[in-house]
């Protein structure tokens, strides 16, 4: 009998969690594939693709561990690849989980975002940033307007996005825009400089 992939394993080890609430466990998971892989292109691609499973439970796990992979690497030095970008960029239309959809919209610093993937993390991010759930739409405007420093022909858009979010309902969401306001004057100061 073969023994199971690491994949199986892993779709397994999430299926059984509830991966919204037991983030003790998803660090344990983050630790050994840290451990039993730790610059592993395909391990990174194959968490993406697993984002894009039918199971929200296992959408959230795999995105939650996603981000922390993609952190770990930056941590690294390790940053990733277009082509990662891209392979991302065809699982956001099959993202339904608010978590998941979050979890990547948390990941967007950390990524360069080719010309020909731009438009699926566009609408993927302009959604999240228009949602109802009042994290990923602070999350949704913090990845838009990130993008918009990488697709300068989004900034007046990415402007609008954070003039409305200064008078949002959720402080999650105004604190976010005030952050992004901060940042966007620092980077301002630096290129003067």
């Amino acid at each position: 009998m073969p023994t199971p992939s690491w994949s199986d394993t892993l779709r397994s080890e999430l299926a059984a969690l509830d991966c919204v609430k037991d983030t003790a466990r998803l660090e344990a998971l983050h630790a050994e594939l840290c451990d039993d892989a730790p610059r592993d292109a395909k391990l990174t691609r194959k968490l993406a693709t697993l984002c894009a499973d039918h199971d929200a439970n296992l959408q959230v796990g795999a995105s939650w561990l996603l981000r922390a992979r993609l952190e770990w690497l930056a941590a690294e030095g390790v940053a990733p690849t277009p082509a990662f970008a891209r392979t991302l960029a065809d699982v956001l239309p099959e993202l339904r989980d608010k978590w998941a959809r979050q979890h990547l919209c948390q990941c967007l610093p950390l990524l360069a975002i080719p010309s020909d993937a731009a438009p699926a993390f566009e609408d993927f991010l302009r959604a999240a940033a228009g949602d109802p759930a009042k994290f990923l739409r602070a999350w949704g405007l913090d990845g838009f307007v990130r993008l918009s420093w990488q697709l300068p022909r989004l900034a007046d858009e990415a402007r609008d996005l954070l003039t409305r979010a200064a008078d949002d309902d959720a402080a999650s969401v105004r604190a976010r825009a005030r952050k992004l306001v901060e940042e966007i004057e620092r980077r301002e100061r630096r290129s003067r400089a």
